[in-house]
């Protein structure tokens, strides 16, 4: 696990680095800064540049014994280019506040909080993900998250890959899925087996009971994304 103050400070030094090579640069990197730190509960993250663009992968993958999270970032919030699995494994975390972190250039959420066991809800109201392509395992094993606040209002323009999104959220209830639009949608294609037709989208919502997936189109292979559902 290691020292937190002492991560914080090196995260931060990455920060200013970035900065002082040669001023701006589009990418830095956050990745695995406070992986496995099992027991985080608090970090402060308000000294970092918000200027540039951070690659969250893993940033806070497995903090899987804490209850909860809080992350102080300030006023601005912090860019974010990837996040994949950037909460997976936070398996005793009922809510997760992503408030603080800027998603407008974000092109994956890929097992975003995978295997977040406890999650209860996320919110991703306000939130700019039009330039997400990638929505694999973001939100599967979550078996007790029962609501997605303002999923249904995200306009997803570039979304390509949707497969085991929300595989084994045995909790939901309903889902608003009409905002997302994707680009090239899991559904519309030609073989199941190369490309998306077995991806399982809803595989063991077993009490899903309202969906609206109004901005798509369904072809032969969508009956595999209900597999135990």
């Amino acid at each position: 696990t290691g020292n937190i103050k002492q991560k914080v400070i090196e995260v931060l030094k990455v920060s200013r680095k970035a900065r002082s090579n040669n001023g701006l640069i589009d990418v830095t990197s956050l990745d695995s800064a406070f992986r496995d730190y099992q027991n985080l509960k608090y970090v402060n993250l308000e000294g970092i540049d918000k200027d540039l663009v951070y690659n969250a992968n893993f940033l806070f993958d497995n903090v899987s014994k804490s209850t909860s999270l809080e992350i102080v970032v300030g006023e601005a919030p912090i860019k974010i280019s990837n996040a994949l699995n950037m909460f997976r494994g936070c398996a005793n975390i009922p809510s997760i506040d992503i408030s603080g972190f800027d998603f407008s250039n974000c092109t994956t959420l890929d097992q975003f909080v995978q295997n977040c066991k406890n999650l209860k809800s996320i919110d991703f109201t306000g939130h700019n993900l039009s330039n997400l392509i990638s929505m694999n395992g973001t939100f599967a094993e979550c078996s007790s998250l029962t609501e997605i606040i303002g999923f249904g209002e995200i306009y997803t323009p570039n979304l390509a890959e949707m497969r085991n999104t929300f595989r084994r959220c045995s909790a939901l209830t309903s889902l608003d899925l009409s905002g997302l639009r994707p680009n090239n949608p899991v559904f519309s294609v030609d073989s199941g087996s190369q490309t998306f037709g077995d991806a399982r989208l809803f595989y063991g919502c077993t009490s899903l009971k309202t969906l609206n997936m109004s901005n798509y189109k369904f072809y032969q292979y969508f009956r595999y994304q209900f597999r135990e559902t």
